[in-house]
């Protein structure tokens, strides 16, 4: 049965306190959030929208563990005080400056926001969302191999289903990281995912989709994926060959594992929910969806449909 790694920050900072003195190998450092991502962001539309990498919440205090490519781990968190966002990170010998670039990659630049604006002009609907989500951002993994393996177990399944399956996934096969009574777990890697046993999951759902994982892993290396983002949509035709991916699958990897904005995610429910809103029947045919999309936001489909499923979400549409 394969087990978690247990990464304690509060622990490593004792050891190294004892051997280098206090605090001396540990990293905490905290900033104004309009500093770092600009007044537009606000932490609380890390509720909404879809969430393959979501962000933990404990009395309002957002969290979540990341890895550097360094190896280094560290715990990120959103939280307020006396009515401002502040964020901290907290980490065993991690840069500042990566972790920055790693947490601001996963929530986009203020600059995306831009286009939608402008968009929005001449789309109520798109206005209303913008309005009512101030600072959304969509939220991308911190690497394209947990878009998709996230993607393989959210199909067919509730975004409560989801969330259970994909946090037994974590904390079987993922690294534990703990500070200041907070827990996360880091996705596993590709390596980690190559070995491992289906039948250890408990959730019977899981059994399949980890089967699928393990197959993809052992087939392909990182110069995969670093392939698929030269040519977005050339990525879905790649990705389809794989057993148990389809054009869904495809094409939450590329917009959630690569920001490919230009492509729109597509299932029912998100057929239903804009066919609902745009009130347009032609929507729930197969490729009404991408065609009406791609027609009225451009390249910036992908973005667009994002923030109307946060928007239907916070509404619960």
């Amino acid at each position: 049965m394969s087990h978690p790694v247990v990464f304690h920050i509060d622990s490593f900072m004792r050891q190294q306190g004892d051997r280098f003195g206090y605090n001396q190998k540990m990293r905490e450092a905290t900033y104004k959030l309009a500093e770092v991502f600009g007044i537009s962001f606000n932490p609380e539309a890390l509720r909404w929208g879809y969430r393959f990498s979501p962000w933990k919440e404990e009395g309002g205090t957002f969290y979540k563990a990341f890895s550097l490519e360094t190896g280094s781990l560290f715990l990120a968190f959103f939280e307020k005080i006396d009515g401002e966002w502040y964020l901290r990170i907290k980490g065993a010998e991690t840069d500042e400056e990566r972790a920055l670039r790693l947490i601001e990659k996963t929530l986009g630049h203020r600059e995306d926001l831009v286009p939608l604006l402008s968009l929005s002009k001449s789309d109520p609907m798109l206005a209303r969302a913008l309005r009512e989500l101030p600072g959304y951002r969509l939220k991308s993994t911190p690497s394209p191999h947990e878009a998709l393996f996230s993607a393989i177990i959210s199909q067919n399944v509730s975004r409560d289903g989801f969330f259970k399956m994909l946090d037994e996934f974590k904390e079987l096969l993922g690294v534990r990281v703990e500070a200041d009574g907070y827990v996360d777990f880091v996705f596993p890697s590709l390596e980690e995912l190559r070995d491992f046993d289906p039948f250890d999951f408990k959730d019977r759902r899981l059994i399949h989709r980890a089967s699928i994982i393990r197959d993809i892993a052992r087939e392909v290396d990182g110069d995969f994926f670093v392939e698929l983002s030269r040519d977005p949509l050339s990525g879905i035709n790649a990705l389809v060959k794989f057993r148990g991916v389809g054009e869904y699958t495809a094409r939450a990897t590329l917009l959630y594992g690569y920001r490919a904005y230009e492509i729109p995610v597509v299932d029912r429910y998100i057929q239903k929910m804009l066919a609902y809103l745009y009130a347009d029947p032609g929507l729930r045919e197969p490729n009404g969806l991408i065609a009406f999309a791609l027609d009225r936001w451009g390249e910036y489909a992908g973005y667009a449909v994002d923030l109307l499923i946060a928007w239907s979400q916070k509404n619960e549409r």
